[in-house]
């Protein structure tokens, strides 16, 4: 099997003819042929050994036409930046997590595999209990509660999906629109005193900075959290629901226990 695993990654010699290279093909699709056949008289063979045998070719072959695959989708993959390749949405997250588990990668492995780095697997098994919790608490208040997922590719209005209860959207165009409205005097906010001071402290733990790719130069804005912001992102899924529906009939939340728990003193 290993061998012929090998043999399928051998590139072609660029200098080979249109004709010499279209043989090529003609002979692998031929060969393909050659196999059904074969296989489909071992596997009717008298003998339960010959069967087995053929079974377990079978199998094989199977085997090395994905790995072929997969390596032919890496490689185009590979040839993008991290930052250009598009980000796993929550629920292929998880079924990674889960395939890492039942294939005992580790850390760096599971990294090299699905094309991203060892923190953002580290990141992702971080919070696994905490979208767990959130999930439980959305199902409580079934209806009324989207579970909320920063989306670095999204763009413009944040993407709602109804059937599912979540919400997609910028980390840093949220966080724009939340500081935009207290900013702007959209909101009311009560005579000072401790709640208040730690709704502003947390507010400005979350600061924007501007970062230049090291590999291409692009500079773009982030936000980075320079201390407890819990206050902050609960502020920025009310204001994504008030976006939403200005009634208030929607939650919006994050996977952290102490952003659920403002949102239950403001709703």
């Amino acid at each position: 099997m290993t061998a012929r695993a090998e043999a399928m990654t051998v590139v072609l010699p660029s200098h080979w003819s249109r004709r010499v290279r279209s043989a090529v093909v003609h002979a692998a699709s031929m060969a393909r042929v050659a196999f059904t056949a074969a296989h489909t008289h071992a596997e009717h063979h008298a003998h339960p050994r010959a069967r087995l045998q053929a079974n377990n070719d079978r199998l094989e072959r199977e085997v090395a036409l994905l790995r072929e695959e997969l390596r032919i989708k890496d490689a185009r993959m590979e040839k993008l930046t991290a930052q250009q390749r598009p980000h796993y949405p929550p629920e292929e997250r998880l079924a990674i997590l889960e395939l890492r588990a039942a294939r005992g990668w580790s850390r760096a492995e599971t990294a090299r595999r699905m094309l991203v780095t060892p923190l953002t697997i580290a990141s992702w098994t971080h919070r696994l209990p905490e979208t767990h919790a959130t999930r439980a608490f959305a199902k409580r208040h079934a209806g009324r509660v989207y579970l909320n997922f920063f989306n670095e590719n999204q763009r413009g209005s944040a993407a709602w999906n109804s059937g599912e209860r979540i919400v997609q959207i910028n980390r840093t165009e949220a966080l724009d629109a939340s500081r935009a409205a207290v900013r702007d005097k959209l909101i009311t906010l009560p005579r000072r005193d401790r709640l208040v001071e730690q709704f502003a402290q947390h507010m400005s733990a979350d600061a924007k900075v501007l970062d230049e790719d090291e590999e291409t130069g692009v500079k773009r804005y982030r936000y980075i959290k320079t201390g407890t912001n819990h206050f902050s992102l609960a502020f920025t899924y009310a204001w994504m629901a008030v976006d939403r529906v200005y009634t208030g009939s929607c939650v919006v939340v994050g996977s952290d226990p102490l952003e659920r728990n403002i949102l239950n003193m403001q709703f």
